[in-house]
């Protein structure tokens, strides 16, 4: 039998093993069931986490200029310049 014979043999053989090992079923199963378990948590991705942030932090910094102007108007002492 030639080398390449037996090569050929092994992978063939170790595919078989591979495609019948229970651990690949359970390999599959365990993250079935962590992608399930994910899916019911209210998870945000980092990209869109990160987005909203700086969203946020605009909307303060607006609010912020907002009732300095405000106070301003009204005769009180502004910290930030008007807007």
């Amino acid at each position: 039998m030639s080398t390449a014979a037996i090569f050929e043999s092994l992978s063939e053989k170790f595919a078989e093993l591979a495609a019948n090992n229970p651990v690949a079923e359970l390999e599959k199963n365990a993250k079935s069931m962590l992608a399930g378990a994910f899916d019911h948590l209210d998870l945000v991705q980092r990209e869109e986490h990160e987005v909203l942030r700086d969203v946020l932090e605009r909307a303060l910094m607006r609010i912020e200029a907002l009732e300095n102007r405000v106070a301003q108007l009204e005769g009180g002492k502004s910290t930030l310049p008007p807007i």
